[in-house]
C-alpha cells in the first residue's frame, strides 16, 4: 500500500488499484493507469556570422512534450536574447536554449556555438611616380576574412588595371583596390600616387661689358629631384662668358 488517503502523489508511471471502504465494510475497487508525456527533443541547427558582421542565426526543433513550448534563448553574459524558436542576428559566441512545456513543465536545455569569420583587412604600401611618369606602384596585404583572395584595382575613370596584389607602372592618380575573399567578402581601399617633377632650371645673364673681356656669366639656379635620389632644394653654378 502506498498511500491511505483521497490523494496520493509522487506517483510513477504505471496502472494502479484503488480500494475504497465505507462505515459499513462494503468495499470498491478501481485500477487507475497513470501515464507520461514523453520528453522534450531538441534539434538546433545555425549558421556562422560573415564578414566579420552580427549576422549569426540559430534555430529549434522540438518534439515530445504538449506542443505548449516556451523559449529562453541567453548569451555567455547570462542576458537573454530571444524567446522564440529563433535566434538571429547574433555574433560569434556560446548560447544556451531553454525550452519548456507549459502544460507538462518538463524542460530540456542546449548550447550552440555560433562561429564565423574576421573581416578582410588591408594594408598598403606606396611609390610615388617620377618625372611625370608611368614609374608609380602600389600594393595591398590582405588579412583576415576565409580561403584565398582576388583582386581589382580600377584608375580614376573606373577602368581595371590590375588584377593582383600590386600595381606597377602606374602615373599618378587616385586609384581603388577592392579585396575579397573566398566567402565573398570584401573590402575597398583608395590610395594616391603622387609625381615627383623632374628638376627645374633657370638662368641669370649677366652681358658682356666690353668685347672681349670675358665679362659676362650665366647663373643657373636648379630645383627640383635630380637623378631620384638627390633631395629637393636650389644649387647655382655660374658660367662665365
Amino acid at each position: 500500500m502506498i498511500s491511505s488517503t483521497s490523494i496520493v502523489s509522487g506517483l510513477a508511471p504505471g496502472l494502479y488499484t484503488v480500494v475504497i471502504t465505507d462505515s459499513k465494510g462494503c468495499t470498491a475497487t478501481r485500477s487507475v493507469p497513470v501515464g507520461s508525456t514523453s520528453g522534450l527533443s531538441l534539434g538546433v541547427s545555425s549558421t556562422s556570422t560573415t564578414c566579420g558582421q552580427v549576422n549569426g542565426t540559430a534555430h529549434v526543433n522540438v518534439s515530445g512534450g504538449s506542443g505548449n513550448y516556451s523559449y529562453s534563448w541567453t548569451n555567455s553574459a547570462g542576458s537573454v536574447v530571444s524567446t522564440g524558436a529563433d535566434l538571429v542576428n547574433v555574433g560569434t559566441g556560446v548560447y544556451t536554449l531553454q525550452v519548456s512545456d507549459g502544460s507538462s513543465g518538463c524542460s530540456s536545455m542546449t548550447t550552440v556555438v555560433i562561429g564565423g569569420s574576421s573581416p578582410v583587412q588591408l594594408t598598403t604600401q606606396v611609390q610615388n611616380a617620377s618625372c611625370g611618369g608611368s614609374t608609380g606602384s602600389a600594393s595591398v596585404t590582405a588579412s583576415g576574412g576565409s580561403g584565398s583572395y582576388s583582386y581589382q584595382w580600377k584608375n580614376g575613370s573606373g577602368v581595371v588595371v590590375s588584377t593582383t596584389s600590386s600595381l606597377v607602372n602606374a602615373v599618378s592618380g587616385s586609384y581603388t583596390v577592392v579585396v575579397t575573399d573566398s566567402n565573398g567578402c570584401s573590402n575597398t581601399v583608395v590610395v594616391t600616387i603622387n609625381n615627383t617633377t623632374g628638376p627645374q632650371v633657370s638662368g641669370t645673364v649677366t652681358n658682356v661689358l666690353c668685347n672681349g673681356s670675358g665679362s659676362g656669366s650665366v647663373v643657373l639656379t636648379v630645383t627640383g629631384v635630380l637623378h631620384r635620389s638627390a633631395t629637393s632644394g636650389a644649387t647655382a653654378q655660374r658660367v662665365r662668358i
